[in-house]
């Protein structure tokens, strides 16, 4: 049930995004349900598009560094 619920909330959010590509809030809702399925080669693109729309905004840039190193510690631990 949870993951079909994920699945449809993922879908509907890129149908919006589709629609608006440069909405930030939309950007960070990918982010962020990535991030709590800790799903961070997924949540890695968005989080970078987000510090592309926001010019480099602070709170973005750190989600980025996070996502990053996970996805590095995920790959030292392989």
């Amino acid at each position: 049930m949870q993951l079909k619920r994920f699945e449809e909330a993922e879908t509907a959010l890129q149908k919006v995004l589709a629609l608006s590509p440069i909405d930030a809030d939309i950007i960070y809702a990918m982010v962020s349900m990535h991030t709590q399925q800790e799903q961070w080669s997924q949540a890695q693109p968005y989080a970078a598009r987000l510090v592309e729309v926001t010019n480099r905004g602070e709170g973005p840039l750190k989600i980025l560094a996070v996502i990053e190193e996970k996805l590095e510690a995920a790959a030292a631990g392989q």
